[in-house]
């Protein structure tokens, strides 16, 4: 599983959205990998809505109304990539822009 925080504002995180949606392709139909994209509560409805149609993303989005998962996980910056293997080790990336 790979979960990726974002904002629809970053310019990191607009840049990523095209490796993932190939990524995304490449894995989805044998459930290899799963994505899920996670905006946080600043981030409008229509920016998401936006961002979608503008960067044509395939995987799934959560728009994180309350922040719950952005605090379970401890984020801080975007975009991390936080990769769960099969035994649900996490493990991180480095993120590149503060929220």
């Amino acid at each position: 599983m790979l979960l990726t925080f974002f904002l629809t504002t970053c310019s990191h995180c607009q840049a990523e959205s095209a490796s993932l949606n190939k990524v995304f392709n490449k894995y989805h139909e044998s459930k290899e990998l799963q994505i899920l994209a996670i905006a946080p509560r600043m981030d409008s409805r229509e920016n998401l809505i936006k961002f979608i149609d503008e960067y044509q993303v395939a995987y799934t989005i959560l728009h994180d109304q309350d922040n719950q998962v952005i605090k379970l996980y401890g984020v801080i910056a975007v975009p991390p990539n936080i990769f769960i293997d099969r035994e649900e080790r996490l493990k991180k990336s480095l993120p590149v822009r503060l929220i």
